[in-house]
């Protein structure tokens, strides 16, 4: 890069500013403010033409509260006019260093040179066709970059290097661009006359007139008739008139007079009238003449530039309103069929929910400009105005969760989001074979080397990532000693899926189906760290519900609820100590696996750093998730039979209902009778003696025994009515054949119900 060393600098050999550049080369200019939006471009906040300003405070003011609102830089840069100069810009827009510059454009090192606004350099130099050139920009030869001849946009802050702009000859541009000069059709030297508003032109001799012309014709009509019968005033008016190239209002003009012969008036208007010094503040001198029309023209046209000007105040308002509005509804929407707002947390890859009255409460904060009713400038709230009818939101019909975006409404809000693995790149990630290996082991292991569950878990996980559209309606629940890895199995899907994607929980019935769920509208795999809660009254129910339903209600403290689908995943983990009988099950259980891992890796340091390391590998996510996306079958996954383990089915047996356990011993005791008969207060007295002997808690009458007992639907005990009372007739082999008890398993203690 360039050293200071190396700089000519004006005199003093020393950095000089903008301003002293622009004054030395007498340049016209004026202040504007930019800033880098969310899309990453460059927004350029400049006042209208006619309100060109060259104050800092007021371009602060007025612009750097929306770069504020977005976080974003605010910056205020020259605008320059070199149009009518010979003066242009190379913009070198390439992160290069200058000597490479210099190499290319040998004449670099000795003309004015600048720092890009972002990267490479502005390089000025001067060439007399470049004045009034119609050809602006033009893409350079060598580097990325243009040839500018229209203005330049420089930082207040920025130094200039070297004291001179180099004159350059046309067989120089050509070498650096193919740039084509191209005059404007006429050669004209433009003089601006600022306290007239006049540019004038000296070889044609005519001008421009910047006012109204509307209050001009009239002005011109109220001259007094005697100054369009003087011929000296007449011809002066008139040469006046065709300085600007009023032919009609001159014409008009002296029509007023009674001696108007148009033949004279042709000929004088063509040959009679010279260049004058004259302006139009002669026409207005002379209108003061008959003063009473001349103050109600004045007045009719001060009250039509005050209306315009206020029309022009409320048109600004509105822009001022509207450029917040833009920023507003890139991250904040509406959406009709929830009478809600939305906000997107791009950097939590989140969405927040607001009523209107907390939308407002937030954002009370938010102004912009507008006039009341005596047209003063007052602060108006912006989020009042956004929620009205005047307002312009982001709106969707409605929101919902749709894996597959193809499906998806255009009216809808899709809150989807991708998996945080599917982010990283083919070509960004090196395969980790050993690592899939290790990994792929692990789950082996935690399923206790049971070869269909492990593959059955590998299957639940495809589906996942695959067929994220499907929900699955299936439930494993890991159970192991503390340390044995099942939680950095839980981290790696994390890391896979999405910090948003995954939620841990202890309170499902606050966090999933409770009123404070709203992380259920972005979480997709729920992982159930304890199920103590399966011991409150109703979660059992709500638990099971959630597995398989496919629709769901979110909740929010002091927000109405909303229903939106449900793809989730459920999963769970819990050590054996924590319960004897963690889950109930039964048999047919089409929802719940239940996996007692092994623990022979519980507590290996260096088995375990392993797998931490694997874990947090970017490369292992990616692998996994590619060795899950090719397993295949997928797509018959959710009509699968959950497979058995041994654990399992120990659980089922201890949480068979205890009347079921009781008929299973007697009828271990009468499975050689085909004919057996008891009476009903009997068979109860044998139940109780059951109960007390295993220690059920169990408070049950006699008519409630009998209930349960006909709720098992038992065809090999019929229940008779006798004038005794209740009597049971059962047929004790086929009891036993009934009960699958042709070979008796021995009884498991339970001391649950």
């Amino acid at each position: 890069m360039t050293t200071k060393s190396e700089n000519k600098i004006f005199e003093n050999n020393m950095e000089i500013s903008l301003l002293e550049f622009i004054e030395k080369y007498n340049l016209d200019y004026e202040l504007v403010g930019w800033y880098i939006n969310l899309e990453g471009k460059k927004e350029i906040c400049r006042p209208k033409k006619e309100e060109k300003t060259k104050s800092t405070d007021e371009i602060i003011k007025k612009f750097k509260w929306i770069a504020d609102k977005i976080n974003s830089k605010f910056n205020i840069s020259y605008f320059i006019n070199i149009k009518n100069t010979p003066f242009a810009n190379i913009d070198i827009d390439e992160d290069i260093d200058i000597e490479t510059i210099h190499k290319k454009y040998p004449f670099s090192k000795n003309t004015l040179r600048l720092n890009g606004n972002t990267k490479g350099f502005h390089i000025i130099i001067q060439n007399e066709d470049f004045i009034n050139c119609k050809k602006q920009i033009d893409c350079l030869k060598h580097f990325e970059g243009d040839i500018i001849t229209d203005t330049l946009m420089e930082t207040i802050d920025k130094p200039i290097y070297n004291s001179e702009i180099v004159k350059v000859s046309n067989e120089d541009i050509k070498k650096i661009a193919n740039f084509k000069f191209e005059k404007s059709k006429s050669d004209k030297t433009v003089i601006k006359n600022e306290i007239n508003e006049i540019t004038e032109i000296k070889n044609n001799e005519t001008a421009i007139f910047h006012g109204n012309y509307d209050q001009l014709e009239e002005i011109v009509y109220n001259i007094p008739t005697r100054y369009s019968d003087n011929y000296l005033d007449w011809i002066k008016i008139i040469s006046i008139l065709k300085k600007y190239n009023f032919y009609d209002l001159a014409k008009s003009f002296s029509q007023k007079s009674k001696g108007f012969i148009e033949e004279k008036f042709e000929n004088d208007y063509k040959n009679s009238t010279s260049f004058t010094e004259y302006n139009i503040g002669t026409i207005y001198h002379y209108s003061k003449n008959n003063k009473t029309q001349y103050e109600k023209i004045i007045n009719k046209y001060l009250k039509l530039d005050k209306e315009k000007n206020i029309q022009e105040k409320l048109k600004q308002a509105q822009k001022d309103y509207e450029l917040l509005e833009e920023e507003f509804n890139k991250t904040h929407f509406k959406v009709i069929k929830k009478s809600l707002y939305f906000e997107e947390d791009f950097e939590e890859n989140d969405i927040k929910l607001y009523t209107e009255h907390n939308l407002k409460t937030s954002y009370s904060h938010l102004n912009y400009e507008e006039l009341d009713k005596e047209q003063n400038i007052v602060k108006c709230s912006f989020i009042n105005k956004y929620v009205s009818h005047k307002g312009n939101p982001r709106i969707y019909t409605d929101i919902n969760v749709y894996p597959d975006s193809s499906k998806c409404p255009a009216n809808h809000y899709n809150s989807w989001k991708k998996f945080d693995v599917e982010l990283i790149s083919n070509d960004n990630f090196t395969e980790d074979k050993n690592g899939l290996d290790f990994i792929l082991n692990h789950i082996n292991i935690l399923c206790n080397h049971q070869k269909d569950v492990y593959e059955f878990v590998l299957d639940f996980f495809a589906h996942m990532f695959q067929i994220p559209s499907e929900k699955p309606g299936k439930f494993i629940l890991f159970i192991s000693k503390q340390g044995t890895g099942k939680g950095l199995l839980i981290e790696l899907l994390n890391n896979m899926l999405g910090n948003d994607k995954v939620l841990d929980t202890t309170k499902p019935e606050k966090n999933v189906w409770g009123d404070f769920n709203s992380a259920m509208l972005n979480t997709y795999l729920v992982n159930f760290e304890e199920l103590k809660f399966l011991s409150t009254k109703g979660s059992e129910g709500s638990f099971k519900n959630y597995i398989t339903q496919k629709k769901m209600n979110i909740n929010q403290k002091g927000k109405d609820e909303f229903e939106i689908r449900s793809y989730h995943r459920f999963i769970g983990s819990c050590n054996p100590e924590d319960s004897d009988i963690p889950i109930k099950t039964v048999d047919g259980d089409r929802r719940t696996l239940i996996i007692r891992c092994s623990d022979e890796n519980k507590d290996k340091t260096e088995y375990f750093d392993e797998l931490l390391k694997l874990v947090a590998s970017k490369n292992l996510q990616k692998t996994f998730y590619n060795y899950l996306m090719d397993r295949k079958n997928i797509d018959t996954f959710v009509s699968r039979k959950i497979p058995k383990t041994q654990y399992q089915e120990d659980l089922k047996e201890a949480c068979e209902d205890y009347t079921l356990q009781f008929i299973k011993e007697y009828a271990n005791e009468i499975n050689e009778y085909d004919d057996y008969k008891i009476r009903g207060k009997n068979l109860f007295k044998k139940f109780q003696e059951f109960i007390t002997e295993y220690n059920f808690k169990v408070d049950i009458s006699n008519t409630r025994f009998g209930l349960k007992l006909n709720n098992l639907g038992l065809k090999s005990i019929i229940r008779k009515r006798d004038n005794k009372g209740i009597a049971y007739e059962i047929n004790g082999i086929e009891l036993c054949k009934e009960l699958g008890l042709d070979n008796p398993n021995e009884f498991i203690d339970c001391d649950s119900d």
